[in-house]
């Protein structure tokens, strides 16, 4: 287990405020964030719109309809895309160009309630599924998405999991706020954050590949907390205003990240 006891505090005493959905005379209920080139890009679990804010023009975010019949339950960015997981059985591919494909699961998912968290790594997507107790690893083939089982043992430990990010290795967070970390289908490390104040319910992680550090909200203690992946360094990033966290986006260069918190979007130095 890894433990670590140090405690670097950062207190954020005023977090840039990009965007508050609040005072819009439409309801958009965002359920994750993420970023391609210089726009945000929100999806929610009520419609089948996207809402894209350009950060060069903040006071004109933008709906984007993608469908009358389907909403957005988990979303990951590539380089050029999004691809959001719509239905058990297919994703949307949005372009940043305005233009979208589906693509179908195959196998199918069953029921998307399952599935508590998607990333991906290359093209391929990961999938938490927590009634199965596995990570499906989807690979992209012709108008389809072809997926598997990725752990090759150790599935009663996904138990009560609730995140997950990759960067190569794969993070899973658990409801009691342990990380367990795999490689190539196998449980390598346990992650214990000895932090002031205890961690004990777990959050949405985030990390990259080539990023040093693994990102974990705490939205009961009103914190985002920065584990070293290399040395196990701990950082804690509070602030008042972290009352609902949602989600979070890192940049590349582990400089500046873009905080869902309820109805708001803040922007912070890390």
């Amino acid at each position: 287990v890894q433990k670590n006891s140090i405690n670097n505090i950062v207190n954020i005493t005023q977090a840039e405020e990009i965007a508050d959905l609040s005072k819009n005379t439409y309801s958009f209920k965002p359920k994750g964030i993420l970023k391609i080139d210089n726009s945000l890009f929100l999806y929610e679990l009520n419609s089948g719109f996207l809402y894209k804010i350009n950060l060069d023009d903040i006071q004109n975010p933008v709906l984007i309809f993608l469908s009358s019949k389907d909403t957005f339950k988990l979303g990951v960015a590539r380089e050029n895309s999004l691809v959001l997981l719509s239905s058990p059985e297919k994703v949307y591919v949005y372009s940043k160009k305005d233009n979208y494909n589906t693509y179908l699961l195959k196998p199918n998912l069953e029921n998307t309630l399952f599935i508590k968290d998607m990333a991906r790594f290359e093209d391929n997507l990961y999938l938490l599924n927590a009634e199965y107790l596995n990570i499906l690893k989807y690979v992209p083939e012709g108008n389809s998405f072809n997926g598997e089982g990725w752990l090759s043992s150790g599935e009663e430990e996904l138990k009560d999991s609730v995140s997950l990010a990759v960067d190569g290795h794969i993070y899973v967070a658990k409801e009691d706020g342990l990380i367990l970390e795999y490689s190539q289908g196998r449980k390598i490390r346990e992650i214990d954050l000895r932090v002031g104040p205890e961690y004990k319910k777990g959050g949405q992680i985030f990390t990259k590949p080539g990023m040093n550090n693994l990102y974990i909200l705490d939205s009961e203690n009103r914190r985002i907390i920065s584990f070293n992946k290399t040395d196990a360094t701990i950082t804690q990033y509070f602030c008042n205003d972290f009352d609902s966290l949602t989600d979070i986006w890192i940049e590349e260069g582990e400089t500046t990240a873009y905080v869902l918190n309820g109805l708001k979007i803040f922007k912070i130095s890390i």
